[in-house]
């Protein structure tokens, strides 16, 4: 997880901490490239394409020896529609733009697995999220749709190793149950979808909180982000069934996490500009 300037905190050291014991200087980025091992900040090329784009992913393509960078929205005109998707390769230094594509929403958040980006994908008839799409970095193209195991209130995936996991949560009379999160121990096989961690009940202060998953650790916790009146950085215990603060803002600050892999190789290019 990283802040600017560039930190990090050790997330399995933080099974260790209770509330009060670590803070973060939250400042906002935009969308360079950034290699915290080496405080490079890298800029991405403008795009002059008129559309507002909605999702970003960004990821290393191993066959091209690549970084890139990808973004697109979904449109409608009357009863019609289209994604548009541009990609930024980091050795080039431009953009290529794919039109054409058949049209579907996508959650704002995905994940990168390997050299392929994941989002949810969203209907009119399943405004929770409906499949899981991918778009592989190295042919740029969108490829299968994956089936989720459970539909419900809330949903979000993220990667843990080499296996993709899936966040849910549900609700009762719009009031939150609960969450759950499965994991898909072989890639784009339907049933192997296996339930990892389980909340039955959300203590009062976690109802209308938004919990987002960041990782499981070893001992099984699950680090989380929890957004509501404070946001903060907590872990959850499966076993005992409790969360324990391990970061918490001050005056309503907004704070979210990441990970980055580590490395000393330079994504540079020529461009250098904002996006």
């Amino acid at each position: 997880m990283s802040t600017c300037p560039f930190e990090s905190v050790d997330y399995e050291a933080l099974k260790d901490l209770n509330d009060g014991d670590a803070h973060l200087a939250i400042r906002k980025l935009d969308f360079p490239v950034m290699l915290p091992d080496s405080s490079i900040l890298q800029g991405v090329a403008k795009t002059y394409y008129s559309l507002h784009f909605a999702v970003y992913g960004f990821g290393y393509d191993s066959s091209t020896d690549d970084y890139k960078v990808m973004r697109g929205c979904s449109y409608r005109v009357r009863d019609s529609g289209q994604t548009v998707v541009q990609v930024f390769s980091l050795k080039t230094g431009s953009w290529r733009t794919h039109q054409g594509l058949n049209y579907f929403d996508l959650a704002e958040r995905g994940c990168l697995l390997n050299r392929v980006l994941l989002w949810l994908t969203y209907t009119d008839s399943c405004p929770t999220g409906s499949n899981i799409i991918s778009f592989d970095l190295g042919e740029e193209k969108f490829q299968e749709m994956l089936s989720l195991p459970y539909h419900s209130w809330f949903s979000y995936i993220f990667s843990l190793g080499d296996c993709l996991c899936l966040y849910i949560s549900g609700a009762l009379d719009s009031k939150p149950t609960g969450f759950r999160i499965w994991m898909m121990t072989e890639y784009g096989v339907k049933d192997s979808w296996t339930e990892v961690v389980s909340s039955e009940n959300l203590p009062e202060e976690y109802e209308y909180s938004l919990l987002t998953p960041l990782c499981i650790l070893e001992n099984g916790e699950v680090l989380m982000v929890k957004k509501g009146n404070y946001h903060s950085l907590v872990l959850f215990s499966s076993k005992e069934q409790t969360f324990r603060n391990v970061i918490r803002t001050q005056n309503k600050w907004k704070l979210d996490g990441t990970f980055y892999r580590e490395t000393l190789v330079s994504p540079g290019t020529s461009s250098v500009a904002d996006i």
